[in-house]
């Protein structure tokens, strides 16, 4: 449910996303999420979050981790939530790496099968924790 500062607002999309620990491309085809995550989140809740869904782009993952590092939004006010969409390369092992190292409030989930990108989205939208969500391509 998204929420704002007076109300909470319903969520009117993505029937197919089954909440915080599954997204699936049809109710019949659920999948689990494995989890990787940076550091402890230190300070408040952040104010903006940013998701992205990716499948198969590990060569691009350092090039956007250090252009949302450079952000002059300081890193304490937003986090990013990546959604790897089953990818066979090693998308995953290069996410876990950098969520290792990195300053930035970073989770990264990695769904079983691929369910396309619009379900990784809303699987990433469901962890979002801020109140205005941006979506960005990998």
């Amino acid at each position: 449910m998204f929420t704002t500062r007076d109300r909470p607002l319903p969520r009117r999309h993505a029937p197919a996303a089954a909440g915080l620990s599954t997204a699936s491309a049809s109710p019949d085809r659920p999948t689990r999420l494995e989890q990787c995550s940076s550091t402890a989140y230190p300070g408040p809740e952040p104010e903006i979050s940013v998701v992205v869904a990716t499948y198969e782009r590990s060569s691009v993952w350092p090039e956007l981790i250090s252009a949302l590092e450079a952000q002059t939004l300081s890193p304490a006010r937003f986090e990013v939530v990546v959604i790897d969409d089953a990818s066979r390369d090693d998308t995953w092992e290069a996410l876990q790496k950098i969520a290792a190292r990195t300053s930035l409030r970073l989770q990264c989930l990695r769904a079983e099968v691929n369910v396309g990108s619009g379900a990784a989205r809303t699987c990433g939208l469901d962890r979002c924790r801020a109140p205005v969500v941006a979506f960005t391509d990998d």
